[in-house]
């Protein structure tokens, strides 16, 4: 294959050749034509149809020429590309030489102070080389591989099917690698009896990246080097390569010794086939200063491989495995009885801590956090941890109906719509520092009714006078329609003697079509004399239980007394009998469904505030028929307070009946948006009619807004006497503070600092826990299951313990992966936390000198870097170069070689492309039809053009 580059000069060669020829030609043309006067002289048809032919040339020579300044245009690019990418890789090369011997001397401990200021300067440096290499590499003005220069067109000709066209890839993009890391594993026993970490045996872990998959089956005990040494084994091969790469390192952190005084500890790691090596006796003088520790692990670091370095102060110093073997830390003794050291993992991305974030909690399904609530993050068992921290949270609304909000002083406030309410704060006792629990307290919040317990004369609307329930309005609300019965029903008629004469027969007195009378009754005497016969008639009749009567004079008053539901308030009494007797019947009205009963007597509800609660009273209400229910006590609230879709209210209450007679009382929450309660904004908490009763009232909220709360209360007629007096009392408003979602804001926001448990073999999962207490005091724990790998554990002096940890495996890739494992759980028994590991992306420009580097994995990232650079160029920039690779071209005779039957019965298919290219593009079809047109001497003329000196 010979490429364009090879065709071009002797192809322009001849196109220069052409375009002379053919103005020659032209100029020889306008020469020939005589200059006479008279009439023109005419062109002959042969000359017009040679101007044709020479203008259509004309017009395929102008188009080889773009096509061929595109094709140097295009190649151009790729050239210059090409050198952009080697200054890269120089420049990599380069930090890969300087990183790597920094991260080596890291990793055995040899890191001098100056070497962070010398690594930054040079970090600097390298880093302003690959920007300006970005900016300043470019081709006409165009910069390549910043990223701006994508799918550009380069047409050879007109129509071309597949026109060459270049995209190169971002330097950032380029430098970028994807990770993801494993956990640690950390397990403590007792007795020295254990023989590795509790990294489970016989497990499959799943490594899926960009060319396929390798699956592992997990070793008993395994460490870090291990894994990693047979993920890196397969990448070796080009048959099982997936595209990552692994590495491996092991950190532990010795932190929080309890006293001063000489300790010593043994060290094992598979260098030594993990028998114990002990540091002999080191004073500590100062609890607070481990240096001399850090000095005594040192010592025999060319025995372990362990290197000790001082941590984020002289209280811890890290101990580090560099190649990610397995370190075991055993025989713990300390001149002072009971001293305790922390064993904990320092983990290469630095969370050290547990976050409850995305943890899932159904607080057990308790109605958290009523005014005098709380909710409580605490620990399990023997876990304690450092601090645990409410984080600030401050959405873009703060004041948008629902936002929740946290500020630095751990105050929580909920947005009503237009502004910010205070629902809870930290309790000043356990506020999560220094190893207590935190809780969160929502009885100082002010989202509260006003005067909620009643302690003085205010705040509340109070009410005295008759209620007629969905008729009257108490402060602009209108009462509920209260159709809830008791027991007995107290609709009622009279039925009126008015005259007879002894003898005449009272057949039926008639309700409803339904006769009372259980015989027939004949007048006696006077009229008062057979309304009294009529009452007996009635009451003794067993077979219509419904319906009692009662006689004062000539009048019976006629109750019905079941409990079927709504009373015959259209009833009317008829009768019927014989001779001249004769009668005036009413119609049953009043009774509880409407509680329209008149009040005949005096001024009897009364509502007062005293005492610390409110009493609600009816005292002596008379009526006119008996087992009637009146009411008319009652209390509105003067605010209205701001409540989620699933907060709750509540209040305490009791209730008696006085004289024989039952309380009724009536309460709910209603939408000032909609005081008339329709479309479910009012919210029923209490409705109920008794003897005597008492308990917590709950209503929870279905719609947001803003809620006023009516309680309605009454007496019931239960003697029927008519007469009725009850008394109830209220107390104790609350607000449920928080709901479940609101819950959950706060607790993905909470995090437990350094986990710790005592080295016991009864536990390999530390617990935290959240405790959920009621206004009512019911409380309910849940346990929330700790990653291993975040748990340290507190070795005791003299008590023969051991703690064992794996490593960490490191993954790289180019592309983005996923690493799956079998039985994913959080107790270290697989070696990846997450079943699906999310890799997050990295680049070169996120190193940083100044801290150490391998937990960085530097080293790693330039060479994934270097990685990535050569195969953009190797395979990408080839790809593109191949676009103007036309293959064998003769240029000894040019229109010979533009002969398609002649061309396929010599070349290759392979080589057939630029052919049918060059074809359209220099003579085309059109061309060639041309010629067989014009005849054999314009032919001759067009050859004479086309041919080579």
């Amino acid at each position: 294959m010979i490429s364009l580059t090879k065709i071009i000069d002797p192809l322009s060669g001849y196109i220069a050749k052409v375009q002379k020829d053919i103005s020659d030609r032209q100029k020889d043309q306008r020469e020939r034509v005589p200059v006479v006067s008279g009439p023109a002289t005419q062109v002959s048809a042969e000359q017009t149809t040679q101007a044709v032919l020479v203008n259509r040339l004309v017009a395929e020579i102008n188009e080889i020429t773009a096509g061929l300044q595109n094709a140097r245009d295009g190649l151009g690019t790729l050239d210059e590309a090409e050198n952009a990418y080697n200054d890269v890789l120089y420049v990599l090369g380069r930090m890969e030489k300087k990183f790597s011997a920094a991260q080596e001397a890291e990793r055995n401990n040899r890191t001098l102070e100056s070497d962070s200021a010398s690594l930054t300067a040079a970090l600097t440096l390298f880093n302003a080389e690959l920007e300006q290499i970005a900016e300043n590499r470019k081709y006409k003005n165009n910069t390549l591989i910043d990223g701006s220069f994508t799918n550009k067109a380069f047409p050879m000709w007109g129509g071309q099917s597949r026109t060459p066209k270049i995209s190169l890839e971002n330097l950032t993009t380029t430098l970028t690698s994807n990770k993801a890391y494993s956990a640690f594993a950390l397990a403590g026993n007792v007795n020295s009896s254990i023989n590795g970490t509790n990294i489970a045996a016989n497990k499959s872990v799943t490594i899926t990246a960009e060319n396929g998959s390798n699956s592992f089956s997990q070793l008993a005990g395994e460490s870090a080097s291990s894994l990693a040494n047979r993920i890196n084994l397969l990448e070796n091969d080009i048959d099982t390569e997936i595209g990552v790469t692994a590495s491996a390192r092991t950190s532990l952190r010795l932190s929080d010794l309890t006293n001063a005084g000489t300790l010593s500890l043994s060290i094992g790691s598979e260098r030594v086939a993990n028998v114990a090596q002990n540091i002999g006796n080191v004073v500590i003088s100062d609890k607070t200063n481990l240096s001399n520790l850090m000095v005594a692990i040192n010592r025999i670091s060319a025995k372990t491989n362990v290197f000790a370095s001082m941590g984020d102060s002289g209280t811890d110093i890290v101990l580090r495995d560099p190649l990610g073997g397995n370190i075991n830390i055993s025989n713990f003794a300390h001149s002072v009885s009971d001293t305790t050291l922390s064993v904990s993992v320092d983990r290469r991305d630095g969370l050290t801590d547990f976050s409850l974030n995305g943890e899932i909690t159904d607080y057990n399904n308790v109605s958290t956090g009523f005014a005098s609530g709380r909710i409580t993050f605490g620990h399990v068992g023997n876990v304690t941890s450092e601090n645990i921290n409410l984080g600030v949270v401050a959405p873009a609304n703060e004041n948008a109906a629902g936002a929740v909000s946290i500020d630095s002083s751990k105050n929580i406030y909920l947005g009503n719509g237009s502004s910010k309410i205070q629902i809870g704060s930290v309790n000043s006792s356990n506020n999560g520092r220094g190893g207590n629990a935190l809780q969160i307290d929502f009885s100082g919040n002010s989202r509260v009714f006003s005067n909620s317990t009643f302690s003085s004369d205010s705040n509340w609307t109070k009410n005295s006078s008759q209620i007629v329930s969905g008729t009257t309005s108490v402060n602009g609300i209108r009462t509920r329609l209260d159709r809830t019965f008791p027991d007995q029903q107290g609709a009622s008629g009279t039925f009126t003697v008015n005259g007879g004469s002894d003898g005449d027969t009272i057949s039926a007195v008639t309700i409803n079509g339904v006769n009372l009378l259980g015989s027939s009754v004949s007048y006696s005497t006077d009229n008062n004399t057979t309304a009294g016969l009529i009452s007996n008639a009635i009451n003794n009749n067993s077979s219509n239980p419904n319906y009692t009567a009662s006689v004062s004079g000539a009048v019976v008053t006629i109750a019905a007394a079941d409990n079927t539901g709504y009373a015959p308030n259209s009833y009317s009494i008829s009768y019927s009998a014989s001779g001249s007797f004769s009668a005036t019947g009413t119609s049953l009205s009043g009774g509880v469904d409407t509680d329209k009963e008149s009040i005949t007597g005096g001024s009897p509800f009364s509502t007062t505030i005293s005492g610390g609660e409110a009493t609600l009273s009816t005292n002596n209400a008379t009526t006119t028929n008996p087992t009637s229910l009146v009411k008319g006590p009652a209390l509105i609230s003067d605010n209205d307070v701001f409540l989620l879709a699933k907060e709750q209210v509540s209040f305490s209450w009791s209730g008696s009946g006085q004289n024989s007679d039952h309380f009724d009382v009536q309460a709910y929450l209603v939408n000032t948006a909609n005081n008339n309660g329709n479309n479910g904004r009012t919210v029923t908490m209490l409705n109920t009619t008794g003897a005597s009763g008492s308990g917590t009232a709950t209503g929870t909220i279905g719609i947001t807004g803003n809620y006023k709360l009516v309680i309605v209360s009454g007496a019931f007629d239960n003697d029927g006497d008519r007469d009725s007096s009850s008394t109830v009392t209220i107390d104790n408003v609350a607000i449920s503070a928080i709901t479940d979602d609101v819950l959950d804001v706060i607790k993905d926001n909470i995090t437990y600092e350094n986990l710790n448990i005592s080295a016991s073999n009864t536990s390999y999962t530390p617990q935290v826990s959240v405790t959920s207490v009621t206004g009512s005091g019911s409380s309910t724990t849940e346990a929330i299951d700790v990653p291993a790998s975040l748990t340290g554990f507190s070795l005791t002096e003299g008590a023969d313990q051991e703690v064992f940890a794996t490593g960490e495996v490191s993954v790289l890739s180019a592309s983005s992966f996923s690493i799956t494992q079998q039985d994913n759980n959080t107790n270290g028994t697989t070696f990846f936390e997450s079943e699906t590991t999310d890799a997050s992306s990295l680049t070169l420009s996120s190193i940083s000198a100044s801290a150490e580097l391998v937990p960085q994995l530097a080293t790693e990232r330039i060479s994934q870097a270097i990685a990535n650079v050569t195969k953009l160029k190797e395979k990408y920039l080839t790809s593109y170069r191949s676009q103007f690779d036309f293959g064998e071209f003769d240029t000894s005779n040019y229109l010979d070689s533009l002969n398609m039957t002649k061309v396929k019965t010599m070349e290759p298919d392979s080589a057939l492309s630029m052919k049918e290219q060059a074809i359209e593009l220099v003579i085309a079809d059109e061309i060639q039809n041309l010629l067989a047109k014009v005849g054999n001497a314009s032919a001759r003329d067009v050859y004479s053009l086309l041919k080579f000196n």
